[in-house]
């Protein structure tokens, strides 16, 4: 279509804008919440994005789910705490229905709790993230070093919260593998 075929106007309706064009052959005309729409939308690349109100409750999403992930883990842990303390009561019930009420020498209950501090000390070992599961140390590192650096924009560490997602899924998959 040439360009001398097609004739504009813009018009003044009850306070409202109205885009007509006109061609030769045909008639168009926009709504006025079209042209509003299309007028209200970023121009530029670095206009894009979420609004302040949408990022706010992007923001918000992203500290619950690592507030809920946070406790799990506490819980986990708590749970595992109260399943080790289970088992050493039952094995000293064991022990001591087993010496039928005898009296303990002393250095029998010093090997018990020789027993339980090497015990204690090998649940350490294992919880220990940075000797035990350095990619998870590492990657958790760098997740919160990128959260410091944007502290307004924490959507920007999506990269190092999946990278640090998938190092704790591999280190689960190894310590059930290992139990």
């Amino acid at each position: 279509m040439a360009r001398s075929d097609v004739s504009r106007s813009e018009t003044r309706v009850e306070d409202r804008h109205v885009l007509t064009l006109q061609a030769s052959h045909s008639y168009m005309q926009f709504s006025p919440s079209l042209v509003q729409h299309l007028s209200d939308l970023p121009s530029g690349p670095g206009e894009g994005g979420p609004s302040s109100a949408r990022q706010s409750t992007l923001d918000e999403h992203v500290r619950e789910r690592i507030n809920s992930e946070l406790a799990r883990l506490k819980a986990q842990e708590a749970e595992l705490q109260e399943k080790i303390h289970r088992a050493l009561e039952q094995e000293n019930l064991a022990k001591e229905s087993s010496q039928e009420k005898s009296v303990k020498s002393s250095q029998l209950l010093q090997q018990e709790l020789d027993e339980i501090t090497r015990k204690v000390e090998q649940h350490r070992e294992k919880r220990n993230i940075e000797k035990n599961f350095p990619e998870v140390f590492q990657t958790r590192q760098q997740l919160l070093q990128c959260y410091r650096q944007y502290k307004d924009r924490p959507l920007d560490c999506w990269q190092e919260a999946a990278n640090f997602r998938q190092a704790v899924k591999q280190a689960e998959q190894v310590s059930t593998v290992s139990t």
